[in-house]
Formats: C-alpha cells, structure tokens, sequence
C-alpha cells in the first residue's frame, strides 16, 4: 500500500511539474513578447520624430536665433512633413527624417548618430543598414593590383588605429581623378566588408574626400599626407598597411613636441578634450625651456576638433602679448540642460575652482528654469606675463579645426605675437556647451544639442564660415611648418 502512494504521489509531482513547466514557459514567452513590444515601440519613428521636436525647441539655446519670422512658416511645415512621414516610416528611412529636422538648423555642433550601447541591441542596428549595397569586389586581384605596380598616393589599403576594419582604396576605372575606398573586414555593428567608406577626387594634386560616417552618409573634407601617414580633416590619421610604406606612429600621439630649427620649436594638439589637458600642459612644462628661449613657437592645431578650452590654459601666457578680451555668455536653463551640466561637472580633468563655477551656474538655472540666462558679463582678463621669447608665434589652421581650437584662434588672435597660418577653420563655435550625447526613446538614437553661446558683442558669428588665417598656405604646399619658417625668415 505505501509503494502505491510513493507511486501516485510520484505521478502527481510529475503532472504538477509539467504544468508548472508550461506555467514557467508561457509566463517567459509573455514576458519576451511584452519586451519585444516595448523595444518595438520605442523604435517607433513617430514617436521618436516628436520626441526630438520637443527636446530641440525645449533644450536648443539657438532656436531662437534659427526660427524667426521669416522662416517660421517653412519651419511649421518642415515639422507637419515630416511628422506625418514618420507616422510611415522606420529604421533607416526614419533616421533620415529625424536627420533631416536636425539639418534644419545648419548647426555643426547639432548632429545625431546611431550609437550602440547597453541599451541599444546590435540585431537593431544591423537592421538599419540591411540594404546598404555591398560593392562586388575580388579581394585577391585588388591585393595583387596593390603590389604589381605605380600607385597614386592614396592607394592600399589603410589602417586607422580606432577603427576595427581597413580601408582599401583604388582607382575608379570610370571616373577619371576619383578613387573608392571600401571596408575590408566588418565591425559586427555599423559595417559589412566591402562597402563604401570613402570616395576621393583628386584635381591639380589635390584630394577631396566624401568620408562616409557610421550612419552611412558622407562628409566631405580635405585630405593631405604628413610623413607618408593620409590625414583626413576631422576623421583622423591613416597608416598604409599594403603596400607598406614602414612610417612612424609618432604622428598619432595627441600632443607632440619638436625642435624644428635653431630658432623655431613645433607643438601639435589633436584635440582639447580635457582629458588631453594634463598631457598638454606636461608636454609644455617639460619644454618649457627651449620654448621660452626660441625666436620662433609654431603651435598646430590642424584637425583639431575641440574640446574645452580649459585645457589651453597653459599656453595663453606664452602666447599673449597683453590683455585678452572675451565675450559674456548666455545658458539655456531647462531642466534637461540643468541635469547635463550636473553630468558634464563630474568629468575628470576639471579643478575645483572649476567645478564651483558649474555648481553656481546649475544653481542659477535652477531659479530661472525655462529662460535664457546670462552666466557671464563681457571682460577682459590679464594673463600676467611678459616672456621676451617667443617673438613670434605661428599657429596652423585647417578645415578640420573647431569648436574650443576657435575660441582659442579668437583669445591668441589679440596677441601682436601671433599670426595664423593655414586654410579657413571648419566654423563650428557660435552655440557650444554640448556636454554629451542625449538619448531619444529608441536606445540606439542619440543627438547632440548645444546649451550655450557667447554674446557676440566682440566675437564674429563664424559657423559654417570659420575663422580665416592671416597667411594662407594652399594644401599644395607639403611642408607647412618649413613654410612658416621662410615666411618669417623673409620678413624680418
């Protein structure tokens, strides 16, 4: 009798673990489904279309400068257009939508992206580029061509160390003067191999590049060679890996400092993050005798793409022949804006005498939310130094130079010590303080939007334009450095 109740008992354990089974499973496939719903729903185009509307005329301290009485009509229809595509639309034909609001507003420090991170699924994100073509190339001929014979400089296969796929460029065979440059390998998110990343004209022995972002679509920007490495304004330094041209690395270190001749010393600055700041003032300390004993101080600042101008602070004195006037500036106070400054105040690299001023300024917007509030009065300040070396004090500019390099192109700019040398600056600086990227509701969306902007009662408005060198140096001119040196040799 009991091994009849151990046996029933063991069947009813048995039923009941098969229906707590298949409780388990349907209570997992609902809560998938539900998940999937609402990963689905937050990639739904109309819904991001309004969120972005609302963040930019909410957070954008430039809207007001944007949309005024003359456009305000084509800004209401843009807006109406473009609502009632997203209604139709989703993932790469609702990025362009979304693009195309942003566009709208011609500001360079205004931008959107596709940005993988926790949030964002990479099976999401492969589905946007789903119909981006891949080209029909022969990987073994393109090798061979590469090797067998005379090349255009631009030509092999490329390398840039932050990216995990090369570039091959080649001959377009029916396009005289242009070159293709595709992906070779794949980085599981945004790029297949063999799709196109770069397309190159070459005219009169200069090169223009339309260089495809992550989201596929192009930006066109100068391209130049500095000791056979291929540097692409605004997109980093290339190494050519095939065939092998055996050139140094020390190109893409982010502050670099050379003695150039007996009278001339050469600092260059890929950037102002702040990050970069104690590499730059360690750079400038630890040289600080040669510059200060040099006739001549050329700093570079080609492709430098900005930053804070926190991090320039060491080189102000050497440069600065007197006072430095600036510019007040204004904050736009919402409550998005007040939690960014809250976010961007913990970045390391800032002191504390910095960090007070953004706990002030947060505390401001808090009492003034919604409004446009001054954070800053016009002032001069004085740098305090009289160094008799250098005399003179050349800095290099290209189309790659912008946002925090211009602000400091502005304050070097008073000194008589300095001249400008190079090709117009990007113009990327009238509405500034990004702080980082924003997220909209589908996770792998994300855009920028400037919370900031001088007063622009001395400073020029320059976006788009840029800032124009005093010198101009045509990009045929190889050696800039030695350029400026002839220049100023001959003008004693």
């Amino acid at each position: 009798m009991r091994r009849l109740y151990h046996s029933l008992a063991d069947l009813l354990a048995r039923v009941v673990n098969r229906i707590s089974m298949k409780r388990t499973k349907l209570i997992i496939a609902l809560c998938l489904l539900a998940f999937s719903k609402v990963r689905a729903q937050d990639c739904i185009c109309e819904d991001n279309m309004v969120a972005l509307i609302k963040d930019i005329e909410s957070n954008y301290v430039g809207l007001d400068d944007k949309v005024k009485a003359d456009n305000l009509d084509l800004y209401s229809k843009l807006k109406k257009e473009l609502k009632a595509k997203s209604k139709k639309s989703k993932d790469y034909n609702c990025y362009l939508l979304l693009k195309r609001y942003i566009q709208f507003f011609d500001d360079p420090h205004m931008s959107i992206g596709i940005y993988k991170s926790e949030k964002a699924d990479v099976d999401l994100i492969n589905k946007m580029f789903k119909d981006i073509k891949v080209l029909p190339i022969n990987e073994d001929e393109l090798k061979i061509y590469f090797t067998s014979g005379k090349l255009d400089n631009v030509e092999g296969i490329w390398e840039n160390p932050s990216l995990k796929y090369r570039v091959a460029i080649f001959k377009d065979k029916e396009k005289n003067g242009s070159f293709t440059g595709v992906t070779f390998g794949s980085d599981g998110i945004y790029w297949k191999n063999h799709q196109l990343k770069m397309e190159i004209t070459k005219k009169e022995g200069l090169y223009t590049v339309g260089y495809f972002r992550n989201d596929h679509l192009p930006e066109y920007r100068s391209l130049r060679f500095e000791l056979g490495n291929m540097i692409i304004a605004g997109f980093g330094t290339w190494k050519r890996i095939l065939p092998s041209n055996n050139v140094s690395d020390i190109i893409n270190q982010p502050v670099r400092f050379s003695r150039i001749s007996d009278s001339t010393c050469l600092l260059s600055i890929s950037n102002f993050l702040v990050g970069n700041k104690s590499a730059i003032d360690s750079v400038v300390g630890a040289n600080m005798g040669t510059i200060s004993k040099s006739k001549y101080f050329l700093i570079d600042l080609r492709n430098n793409g900005g930053g804070h101008t926190v991090s320039a602070d060491t080189l102000l004195p050497i440069i600065s022949s007197g006072p430095i006037r600036r510019d007040g500036m204004y904050v736009k106070a919402s409550p998005d804006n007040i939690k960014m400054y809250e976010k961007v105040m913990l970045t390391p690299g800032f002191s504390e005498e910095e960090k007070t001023y953004f706990l002030g300024l947060i505390e401001k917007m808090k009492k003034n939310v919604g409004k446009l509030i001054k954070t800053s009065e016009p002032d001069t300040i004085s740098i305090g130094s009289d160094y008799p070396y250098p005399q003179k004090v050349g800095i290099l500019i290209n189309d790659g130079t912008m946002s925090a390099a211009e602000m400091f192109l502005i304050w070097a700019r008073q000194s008589n010590k300095v001249t400008i040398f190079g090709t117009h600056s990007r113009g990327a600086l009238d509405y500034a303080e990004i702080g980082d990227v924003r997220e909209l509701p589908c996770p792998y969306l994300k855009y920028t939007c400037p919370m900031g902007t001088t007063e622009h009662k001395f400073y020029p408005f320059i976006d788009n334009v840029g800032i124009k060198p005093d010198i101009e140096i045509g990009e045929e001119i190889g050696d800039w450095p030695s350029y400026m040196i002839e220049y100023y040799a001959s003008h004693q």
